[in-house]
């Protein structure tokens, strides 16, 4: 049996350390509560380390005094990787409600206490002793067990109080890390050769991993990109705007053909001038849906202000003449022309020839539109 719990000791170590590794060089977080994981993740590593010592084959002899240690740190770490769970249960909860800290503060002091008198009890030969590199259960080795169950059950009221915050799915997350540890106490406590309560935390601490923490992680992972995407998206037409235009011209490569418009919208000062900026959001939001309408979302980009820029990349000129043409008739649909626009049409390799092409012919057009409804000229 003791060769069985040794596998399951060192089985337990190596899941610890995937698990160190996992945080060390995917995590994208630096907080508290993270810092507060790693920890957990220390002092559970640690846990079964030392346990796994006591274990092995070795004919200690003259250095039984480091079964000892090594022993009595088996029943002290246990204790403090609670108190150390109870944080970063409080931490986890935290950030999702305004919870009291006092509660989860009595369970920690309890397990640091706890602790303390186990390395007392432990020097002194109660919970256990070792003669000639053997060990021996103390007198007050199952008095220990139910002090770790009070610990375990303690955490398991503090689960329970506040799974109207976790959730079902991560209040069973949370239990688990106390749950099977105590199952095991339990039949350890009937069958003493069935210690498996150890490197049992282990797989607790995989489930805690995967779940509770690894939701925190997918949930920042989500956030950057969700920023990411609003970095690059303008906030009132939702068009990809001048960094995404920017990246976009730096990323397209090949020989493929490519249609440049590059439009102006017409106005846009004097309806903000003498009707509000209102009336000036809705005239970009009316060009942006002309664009849309006639070019794909992801081709179109607001580059400024009021000027707007389609890429349209593979496809043959006489569709894009034809897309043009029904972006011109949807702009002149209006009392004045809601944009001036000019329009390149050549190779990938030519794109910013291109796009210079295309915005002096805008220009061009612009001073037309000028010079026929000189009350939308921008000077004035």
């Amino acid at each position: 049996m003791q060769s069985a719990i040794l596998s399951a000791e060192l089985f337990g170590v190596l899941v610890m350390m995937i698990i160190l590794y996992g945080i060390g060089i995917e995590s994208k977080q630096n907080n508290k509560k993270m810092k507060t994981f790693k920890v957990l993740a220390w002092v559970t590593l640690f846990t079964i380390f030392f346990d796994s010592i006591t274990y092995m084959p070795i004919v200690w002899g003259n250095f039984s005094w480091i079964l000892k240690i090594t022993t009595c740190c088996s029943f002290v770490l246990p204790l403090l990787s609670f108190a150390v769970f109870l944080d970063y249960l409080y931490l986890y909860i935290a950030d999702k409600a305004a919870i009291p800290r006092y509660i989860f503060n009595i369970g920690m002091l309890y397990s640091v206490t706890m602790a303390g008198i186990s390395i007392v009890l432990g020097t002194l030969g109660l919970l256990f002793t070792i003669n000639n590199g053997v060990y021996s259960e103390g007198p007050l080795y199952k008095t220990y067990l139910m002090t770790y169950v009070a610990v375990i059950l303690y955490t398991i009221a503090v689960v329970l109080r506040y799974s109207k915050y976790l959730g079902l799915h991560d209040s069973l997350a949370a239990l688990s890390f106390v749950g099977i540890p105590v199952a095991f106490i339990v039949l350890n406590y009937f069958v003493a050769e069935m210690a498996f309560s150890i490197p049992s935390i282990a797989l607790s601490m995989l489930i805690i991993s995967y779940t509770l923490q690894g939701k925190t992680e997918r949930k920042l992972m989500q956030n950057h990109a969700e920023a990411a995407m609003k970095a690059r998206n303008d906030e009132l037409t939702g068009l990809p705007n001048r960094l995404a235009y920017t990246e976009m011209c730096a990323s397209i490569k090949g020989k493929e053909s490519v249609g440049v418009v590059f439009a102006d919208v017409n106005g846009l000062k004097y309806a903000n001038d003498y009707y509000g900026h209102k009336a000036g959001d809705a005239l970009l939001c009316l060009f942006t849906g002309m664009l849309v309408k006639v070019f794909r979302k992801n081709e179109v980009f607001r580059i400024s202000g009021d000027e707007f820029v389609v890429i349209a990349t593979g496809v043959p000129k006489e569709l894009f003449d034809l897309r043009t043409d029904e972006l011109r008739r949807l702009i002149n649909e209006q009392e004045m022309p809601v944009a001036s626009m000019g329009c390149a049409f050549g190779s990938v390799e030519e794109l910013t020839s291109l796009v210079e092409q295309a915005e002096q012919l805008m220009y061009e057009e612009k001073k037309v539109i000028h010079e026929k409804y000189p009350i939308y000229n921008r000077k004035n």
